[in-house]
């Protein structure tokens, strides 16, 4: 489990740091001198941009899937307390062997 928590916290401090780190560089590279079709920079700069679109595609999905979830949960709690559970003491049922 503790392996699970480390390898989670790990991917989102990855994702934070694509993501800062790639509107860093746009921002710093945007005013470049472009060498014309085949500037690296400027391809650098078409994939950074893909990655945050991409990214916050994925970050948005994920916080869905989790409000969807969380809803999910609270509304099973909900229904499972509205329940009328028959346990054997209720049907009078009697244990002997």
């Amino acid at each position: 489990m503790k392996i699970k928590k480390t390898s989670l916290a790990a991917i989102a401090v990855f994702v934070i740091f694509i993501l800062i780190f790639s509107r860093l560089f746009i921002a710093a590279e945007s005013g470049h001198d472009c060498s014309g079709e085949e500037c690296r920079v400027c391809r650098t700069i078409a994939t950074a941009q893909r990655s945050l679109k991409e990214l916050s595609l994925l970050l948005f999905a994920s916080f869905v899937a989790a409000v969807l979830c969380a809803t999910a949960v609270l509304s099973r709690r909900v229904s499972a307390g509205d329940a009328f559970v028959f346990t054997p003491v209720l049907l009078k049922v009697k244990l002997t062997d």
